[in-house]
């Protein structure tokens, strides 16, 4: 799926893990833990082969997208777009083809997670027509 002229979203692959970590690590508000290690990744993309998405400028990677499934729902997470590249309409499309993946998969229901406290994130699912509920997931490291 192309933007423009010059920005292609694709599938991301394992190969792209050293510039989402880096685009992900300059992100505020974004969480990162153990499970976003490279073979952590590696693993979420092998259980959900082409639903996270990256969005590329040539070759540099300026937005990232992690989708997968529970069987039941469609996830969103760690949405991240570049400051540079920001109010240009790639989290939309990165969020729009995670969704119409998804659909073709027959998923009809999808989450998107958001760190307690990330307004800015907050503000663009809901502009984006998401819906905040007042549950929460809880989570337990389990190593």
């Amino acid at each position: 799926m192309a933007l423009n002229a010059n920005i292609l979203i694709r599938p991301m692959t394992v190969e792209d893990y050293p510039q989402v970590h880096e685009l992900w690590s300059s992100v505020k508000g974004l969480h990162l833990s153990e499970n976003d290690s490279r073979s952590n990744i590696s693993r979420y993309l092998l259980r959900n082969p082409g639903l996270s998405l990256v969005a590329l400028d040539g070759q540099k990677l300026c937005g990232i997208i992690l989708c997968g499934h529970d069987g039941r729902w469609g996830i969103l997470r760690h949405l991240a777009v570049d400051n540079a590249y920001r109010q240009r309409g790639i989290g939309r499309n990165l969020v729009d083809g995670c969704l119409s993946n998804l659909k073709a998969a027959g998923y009809t229901s999808a989450v998107a997670l958001v760190t307690t406290g990330n307004d800015q994130a907050l503000r663009f699912w809901i502009a984006n027509g998401w819906k905040q509920y007042n549950s929460f997931p809880l989570g337990k490291d389990i190593l």
